[in-house]
């Protein structure tokens, strides 16, 4: 983490990284994800000058949706006691694929449009 917009020294919050920050409403913590999404941690603002971080503390963990690509895909609450994740779904195996086809004159032929 760096100050902004007076840039100054480079603070390390993680030990091993992490992505999707979000600062909590009152501003005394910050929530990251693991580098898979899966872990929630959570780090106190100990000093804000010079700016310095407590230790990191898991929060939980679980199958979530990550928001790399597409934006954040989770947020905290304005009490800073609940978020909003999205889960990630377990995907069946299909065992084929079925294709349709002349769909367009099963369809005319049920849903008949009028002369």
């Amino acid at each position: 983490m760096q100050p902004f917009p007076d840039l100054g020294a480079t603070v390390r919050v993680s030990p091993n990284g992490g992505r999707e920050p979000l600062w909590a409403p009152d501003g005394d913590r910050l929530y990251y994800r693991s580098a898979d999404g899966g872990k929630v941690f959570a780090v106190d603002v100990l000093d804000r000058d010079p700016l310095r971080f407590g230790p990191q503390k898991l929060l939980f963990e679980g199958p979530f949706v990550s928001g790399v690509w597409w934006g954040r895909k989770w947020d905290v609450h304005p009490d800073g006691d609940r978020f909003l994740m999205l889960r990630a779904e377990q995907l069946e195996t299909r065992e084929g694929i079925h294709v349709i086809v002349n769909w367009f004159d099963e369809l005319e032929r049920t849903v008949p449009i009028g002369d």
